[in-house]
């Protein structure tokens, strides 16, 4: 109730730039989108598209993250349907979400997408097609795609830092359970449970409706602009606000040299998938197949840490005796180690710290 909740109030307040076109939407009012001044409308992609259906995946896991948070476990049943929520992601959809997410922020960048218009400009589309095809690393080599990365680490930087924020508040629930006597009471399926959450991995969570709507709502070019801003608030803790809530200084967000903009981002094969990911979403996706716009945005090492952190919980709610003990899960792998997998590689757990491959 309260993830479907957080997602339906979003969907008045949030639009993801340059995907909507009113023409080709069925169910969608036929009111024209207003794009920016420097967006041609060719470069306006269709509302289906594999990075917006990670991304809408993505939504879903935070809103989760949100529901969680906003009430206090209320019986078993709660616990229970809160693990599924959490634990049950496909690990390959929730890491190409996460990068999928990185690339809508970077796109908002006007000198990036300025350089990826100049090039179709020049060599066509095609060629940028496949040259987005065949190197992974060229759309990193733009103009602006620095300053683009660096936009993306901040927001991913937030999401990473509310998902440490909502792991504390699971865990003080969990302290407080052990005073109630229904979540005393042992659990005699604990490892039904597990490997429950197991299977369900397999197909993994689907967007819910209400994230699908939320990817295309309006007010979302403002909202990824300002997501994208160092020290801003993670997008999905600001969705019900005005936007400009978003450029308040966050203080989970620090600087401790006292500088107004962060260190420029390392470049590495994230920051180029990033890029790449972003320049085929400005482009607009339909020409190349979506089994390359996935292959772009899909990585090994950020796939294997979201499955070890799934493995870690399943055993964690497999050797649970007694109901509070499972939110104490759900905090340390649903959570905080979904969080470690956010990011790229330096944020990974020590045994998952090499260099990505492709």
């Amino acid at each position: 109730m309260h993830r479907t909740k957080f997602i339906r109030a979003a969907t008045t307040a949030i639009m993801v730039f340059g995907i909507l076109d009113p023409a080709m939407a069925d169910g969608i009012p036929d009111t024209p989108t207003r794009l920016p001044e420097d967006i041609e409308a060719t470069d306006v992609a269709t509302p289906s598209s594999p990075v917006l259906d990670a991304v809408a995946r993505y939504a879903t896991y935070h809103s989760a993250v949100t529901a969680a948070t906003s009430s206090d476990f209320a019986s078993a049943i709660h616990i229970d349907e809160t693990l599924s929520d959490l634990g049950g992601h496909n690990p390959d959809h929730l890491s190409e979400g996460w990068i999928a997410y990185a690339a809508m922020i970077a796109i908002q960048n006007s000198d990036f997408r300025a350089a990826i218009r100049d090039i179709k400009s020049f060599y066509g589309r095609d060629a940028v097609i496949r040259g987005l095809q065949n190197d992974i690393r060229y759309a990193g080599t733009l103009s602006g795609a620095d300053a683009a990365i660096s936009a993306s680490v901040s927001a991913v930087t937030a999401d990473r830092q509310r998902l440490v924020n909502a792991a504390g508040i699971i865990k003080d629930q969990a302290y407080t359970l052990q005073t109630k006597g229904w979540a005393k009471r042992r659990i005699r399926n604990a490892t039904a449970r597990a490997n429950g959450l197991m299977t369900m991995t397999q197909t993994g969570q689907s967007a819910t409706l209400e994230a699908n709507d939320l990817v295309i709502a309006s007010d979302m070019e403002a909202r990824l602009l300002q997501a994208g801003k160092y020290g801003a608030f993670s997008l999905w803790d600001t969705i019900n606000q005005p936007p400009d809530i978003m450029t308040a200084t966050g203080p989970q967000l620090p600087n401790p040299a006292g500088l107004g903009e962060p260190e420029p981002a390392v470049r590495n094969l994230y920051s180029d998938r990033i890029a790449t990911v972003a320049a085929f979403q400005f482009i607009g996706d339909e020409t190349p197949d979506s089994t390359t716009i996935s292959r772009a945005m899909r990585d090994q090492k950020a796939s294997s840490c979201m499955m070890m952190a799934n493995l870690n919980l399943q055993q964690c709610v497999a050797a649970s005796h007694r109901h509070y003990e499972v939110p104490f899960c759900i905090a340390e792998h649903a959570i905080l180690d979904i969080g470690e997998c956010i990011g790229g590689p330096e944020n990974y757990p020590a045994n998952l710290s090499n260099n990505p491959e492709d």
